[in-house]
């Protein structure tokens, strides 16, 4: 191997943050004719990805908790823009310090010198509510009525989806603000899961024809229900 290409150790960091951050692996073969500077900016770069994710429950917390905050000062929440598709932690970040100026103004005071303080308060709100365990997360929810999946974009924040009948329920992007998504959506349970499966004879979770009648009756395939595994319903409320 040429000393300037990739070494084992660079490659298996690469694929070890690529499965982190649940996105497809480059194959090893690939990565072995990168050069090695080229190996080391991949793995910095997604290094501050999986860093970010870190980040992101908490932003997510604080953005819910400042949204509700203004709300409470009778200010119409609706008019405030929407979190962008896969918002990165720094366009959140950019949002609540708008929210905490927003804030600020409702009462009173100049969108400057109460600015910490109400900072402080969202912070303590989001803390709050993530130890509630109020949080949204990837997965599959009720939401209107009508069954969703949250996704965690590699390079930002979560964003909503649903199998659109009129694409042969394809999944297709639910344009809808994250706020509300938060606030308002349930996690699907299994039997919720199921109940689609019967009507569609579809596998909500991954999209595949329920061809036998077993499987029918069940509304989900096997292998989709063995890994979706058990899990508490969450307070987004």
């Amino acid at each position: 191997m040429n000393a300037s290409t990739a070494r084992p150790q660079q490659i298996e960091a690469i694929n070890t943050l690529q499965r982190r951050l649940a996105t497809d692996c480059t194959p090893p073969e690939v990565l072995a004719t990168w050069p090695s500077g080229k190996a080391d900016r991949q793995i910095a770069y997604l290094t501050s990805l999986v860093d970010a994710r870190r980040e992101l429950p908490r932003l997510r917390a604080q953005w819910v908790s400042a949204m509700r905050l203004l709300a409470q000062t009778g200010a119409d929440v609706s008019t405030i823009p929407s979190l962008p598709p896969m918002a990165t932690p720094d366009q959140i970040e950019q949002s609540i310090h708008m929210l905490a100026t927003g804030i600020d103004i409702a009462r009173g005071g100049n969108g400057t010198d109460g600015l910490y303080a109400v900072q402080r308060e969202i912070a303590r709100a989001g803390r709050a509510l993530r130890d509630r365990g109020a949080n949204v997360d990837a997965g599959f929810y009720i939401y209107e009525g009508q069954l969703i999946r949250i996704v965690q974009a590699p390079e930002g924040d979560l964003y909503a989806t649903f199998r659109d009948p009129a694409t042969e329920h394809s999944w297709q992007y639910l344009k809808v603000s994250m706020y509300r998504v938060y606030l308002h959506a349930n996690v699907a349970s299994s039997d919720d899961l199921a109940r689609w499966g019967r009507g569609t004879g579809m596998c909500f979770v991954c999209g595949r024809r329920l061809g036998h009648a077993r499987t029918q009756d069940q509304g989900i395939h096997a292998t989709c229900a063995t890994g979706l595994g058990a899990r508490p319903e969450d307070d987004h409320r």
